[in-house]
């Protein structure tokens, strides 16, 4: 977890880097249809988010901030690579050795089904942060790490015959993960623990840098 010294956590970093993009396959069947999707799966949360009353409104506003920024790229995201994709990769369905950091088993595959790359990247947001009772905190590594978790899972992406795909296409299609989890959470538990957790995704996307957040 985001305890762990630096070295150890890189390794973690790495081994799910692997993870997450193994037997990446391309996407050759880009259509309008795909992009109608994608378009349509961004205004059922708008739409969704709009009807939520919120312990502070303006988190609303940062939510139809991220998905004004993302509609833009729809037709680059729907270029990417599908993998298996692990529909919970929180922490504790992972085992990880103490004494290096590598992965050594990941658990619960129920439920894994094919998805864009990126989709379930927000779960790694565990290590590079942690929940305060004020809210979500980076920790000072966080820059090195994510760095490190981009450039590997491009460079085994390109390894497997997909080129060109980018670091903002990867972060976009995590940004759609991270809506859809995060706002199926938010009206599930209706707390400000929720809130503050989205929050948090929110803030670590470098596209939503300049924002003003509230919290």
């Amino acid at each position: 977890d985001y305890k762990l010294p630096l070295q150890k956590k890189m390794m973690t970093i790495l081994d799910l880097a692997d993870l997450v993009t193994r037997g990446a396959k391309a996407n050759t069947t880009i259509s309008d249809t795909t992009i109608f999707d994608l378009t349509s799966t961004l205004d059922e949360i708008r739409h969704k988010v709009n009807n939520h009353i919120f312990r502070n409104a303006t988190l609303r506003n940062s939510i139809f901030a991220c998905i004004s920024k993302l509609l833009p790229r729809l037709h680059d995201l729907a270029a990417l690579p599908v993998t298996l994709t692990h529909q919970d990769l929180a922490p504790f369905n992972y085992l990880i050795d103490d004494s290096t950091g590598r992965v050594q088993a990941v658990l619960d595959w129920d439920g894994a089904i094919y998805l864009p790359v990126g989709s379930n990247f927000y779960f790694l947001d565990s290590l590079f942060g942690f929940m305060t009772p004020s809210g979500w905190q980076d920790t000072e590594d966080r820059q090195e790490l994510e760095g490190a978790f981009y450039d590997r899972a491009l460079a085994n992406i390109a390894s497997q015959g997909v080129g060109g795909i980018t670091k903002e296409q990867l972060e976009s299609q995590k940004a759609i993960g991270m809506l859809l989890y995060g706002v199926e959470r938010l009206l599930k538990f209706k707390d400000e623990r929720a809130e503050h957790y989205l929050d948090g995704y929110l803030r670590g996307l470098s596209f939503m840098n300049g924002f003003m957040f509230s919290y």
